[in-house]
């Protein structure tokens, strides 16, 4: 009998731990969503401390961002760690992510690799876009350019709009399909419609040179200029270059598309 009753006692002590913990997380998750990162950070902590995933994912995330702490790459992979170990998709991607770039931890594309591999197998679409990142670079692997656009393909059927663009650069190349700027441009004005900002950029280069569509320098203008609103870092210097080939009529009607353009979130740009 008193075994059975210690037993029913420790089932009942875990049951009432697991329902602190879930409550924990559905707060740190509420005050994530408010920006209380103060208050995130204490309940996840204490989440994190009954090695609930969820809660060491996102402190990896916090420590990594500095969102309510001091930046700490190396608490970051600790915390990250613990979740990968979990088989947690998104923080074996953030991992993969640190050893690639030697946060918090010696650089070493073969872990990386391994980390992202990992996540992208489970269809994460940041972790197929690294994956195919590393494939068409060689980081960690051979290269295998096939190999990347069949990943940065089911991360665009995601929608996920930085393989969408990688998708163009691919084909701009030739690198796995067959060369196609045709299809390169459609790819980069698909992104850019949406409001990616690197597509955005290179779509108004494709304007701005006029061998894959007509030279057209006010489309050209009014897309650098959304790209620049984009923070794209190259944008700005393309813009002044841009500006100088433009008559004072066309540069006015240009600004005037560029309000257009935005105010309908990239819509209506041409």
């Amino acid at each position: 009998m008193k075994r059975v009753k210690t037993i029913l006692v420790c089932c009942t002590l875990f049951l009432l731990a697991l329902s602190a913990c879930t409550n924990n997380v559905e707060v740190g998750d509420a005050a994530v969503l408010k920006k209380d990162y103060t208050k995130a950070l204490k309940s996840f902590t204490a989440a994190a401390a009954t090695n609930n995933s969820h809660a060491q994912l996102m402190l990896g995330t916090m420590y990594a961002e500095g969102l309510g702490v001091t930046q700490d790459y190396k608490e970051a992979v600790k915390w990250f760690t613990l979740a990968a170990d979990q088989d947690v998709g998104v923080a074996q991607h953030g991992l993969a992510v640190m050893y690639q770039n030697g946060t918090g931890v010696t650089q070493d594309y073969a872990v990386a690799f391994k980390y992202e591999k990992t996540a992208a197998d489970k269809g994460i679409a940041e972790a197929q876009l690294g994956l195919g990142a590393m494939y068409e670079h060689g980081f960690g692997t051979s290269i295998n350019y096939v190999e990347a656009v069949r990943l940065y393909t089911l991360a665009d059927e995601q929608g996920y709009l930085p393989a969408h663009h990688n998708l163009a650069v691919m084909y701009e190349n030739g690198y796995g399909v067959s060369k196609d700027l045709k299809r390169a441009f459609e790819f980069f004005k698909s992104a850019a419609q949406r409001g990616f900002a690197t597509s955005q950029n290179n779509l108004a280069i494709y304007y701005a040179e006029g061998e894959v569509v007509p030279k057209d320098m006010v489309k050209a203008f009014v897309w650098m200029s959304a790209a620049a609103e984009g923070n794209e870092p190259a944008a700005k210097n393309n813009l002044e270059i841009f500006a100088k080939e433009l008559t004072s009529a066309q540069l006015a009607k240009a600004r005037s598309k560029v309000e257009t353009c935005i105010s309908s979130k990239y819509h209506a740009c041409e």
